[in-house]
């Protein structure tokens, strides 16, 4: 998934309260990448702060990949 937020670093700490993990290795300054397996956990970051959460499938059909 893909997270943008106003604070990624501090939102780094809610990505491991809520089950997940970081995905790379740089925060950039408004987002990361963390991967989850549960289904709660994209509207757990919202409730963290997160302005959007973006599914990485979604990402990568606008390279033209397919996961």
């Amino acid at each position: 998934m893909l997270i943008i937020s106003p604070d990624p670093v501090e939102l780094q700490q809610a990505v491991i309260a809520s089950g997940g993990q970081m995905i790379g290795p740089e925060v950039a300054r408004f987002g990361f990448f963390a991967i989850a397996s549960d289904a709660a956990f994209a509207a757990s970051m919202l409730g963290h702060g997160a302005w959007f959460v973006v599914d990485g499938r979604q990402i990568a059909a606008l390279c033209g990949i397919r996961v």
